[in-house]
């Protein structure tokens, strides 16, 4: 009787003991796993740290949004770098050998890290001043870049072929950064963002259009083109509509547009034509022809307004960001930069 009582003692251990020994068997895989894990980490930051571009370690650092470097806090993505890299790396290998200068890996990575800079530090800027690109100037962009090509096909086409990328990634590399600049640029220039920001002047812009009477073709009578461009200027002095004017007479792509030249600042022009149309008013059509090497031009002013320069903001943002690289191996594209900038900076000061 006795014996039989132990035996079910000793059977009813045995029956407990398997689930037993699964349940730490399971426990023992997972913790291996969670090492495993734990390990993969630790190796993929240490990769990352010395410059692997292992697919596998830079699939890890996108996940784990390992950076490449610091601005101004804000992280540069590792794996947008090496994308980027690999990329310019695959281009240049196209470029026929002789018609540029050779290229290094540290060229490479300086044209890569510096334009990835420059973007964080506008995109720093957009955000505090509320400013993004919309779908609808995406749609707009898209379709000023695309009318280039004969089919939207050949747009994808020409980026698979030139840079391994397809259209949504050339908008979001591109299109996008494009965008954002110059809206920030614009809001900037005109006041409308940082406007207490001191030490940017103002410069003045000029939005204009004009009728052009060539004559600097051959076989061309200037008393001729002279006569007929003062009939033209008289009506436009009368009042007729301008843009029909240029429409009709003009002579050079302008004249699909009205004659527009759009808004330009001093330095752009040849100085004749500058001189004329900046003494012009907002609204009025100039009092007399104005004589270049192209020819005779009516012109009329269509607005006035002061700017600042983005450019040279940006370059003293660029001056003062900080910066820290966190890979080993990678080069900073910009010391020499901000050096050349801060004595930019300080001899603007003692002007």
């Amino acid at each position: 009787m006795e014996e039989s009582k132990i035996e079910k003692q000793e059977e009813s251990t045995e029956n407990k003991g398997g689930p037993m020994k699964w349940k730490f068997f399971a426990m023992g895989i997972a913790t291996l796993l969670v090492l495993v894990g734990v390990f993969g980490v630790v190796y993929s930051v240490f990769a990352v740290k010395y410059g692997s571009k292992s697919p596998a370690i830079v699939k890890v650092a996108e996940v784990l949004n390992l950076p490449v470097a610091h601005v101004n806090g804000m992280a540069i993505p590792y794996y947008l770098y090496v994308e980027d890299v690999n990329t310019l790396n695959a281009f240049y290998k196209k470029v026929p050998a002789g018609s540029m200068a050779p290229v290094t890996e540290e060229n490479v990575s300086d044209q890569v890290l510096s334009r990835l800079i420059v973007n964080s530090i506008i995109k720093e800027i957009a955000r505090e001043a509320k400013i993004a690109a919309t779908e609808e100037d995406v749609q707009e962009a898209k379709t000023s870049i695309f009318s280039q090509y004969p089919s939207e096909a050949d747009v994808e086409k020409e980026l698979s072929e030139q840079y391994g990328w397809d259209i949504p990634t050339y908008v979001e590399k591109i299109v996008k950064p494009m965008i954002i600049e110059k809206k920030v640029s614009e809001a900037f220039e005109l006041g409308e963002i940082l406007a207490d920001v001191e030490g940017y002047s103002s410069e003045e812009e000029i939005s204009a259009s004009h009728i052009l009477f060539r004559t600097d073709g051959e076989d061309v009578d200037e008393e001729e083109v002279k006569e007929i461009a003062e009939a033209v200027l008289e009506r436009a002095k009368g009042g007729e509509d301008f843009a029909a004017l240029a429409t009709e007479f003009g002579s050079d792509a302008t004249k699909d547009a009205g004659g527009s030249l759009g808004w330009f600042g001093r330095g752009m022009m040849v100085p004749e034509f500058e001189e004329a149309v900046f003494a012009v008013e907002p609204g009025q059509v100039g009092a007399e022809l104005v004589e270049t090497e192209f020819g005779y031009h009516i012109v009329k002013v269509d607005g006035k307004r002061s700017v600042r320069d983005f450019g040279v903001y940006l370059d003293d943002k660029i001056g003062e960001a900080s910066f820290e690289i966190l890979v080993k191996g990678v080069h900073d594209p910009l010391a020499d930069y901000r050096k050349l900038q801060e004595e930019a900076k300080q001899a603007r000061a003692e002007e």
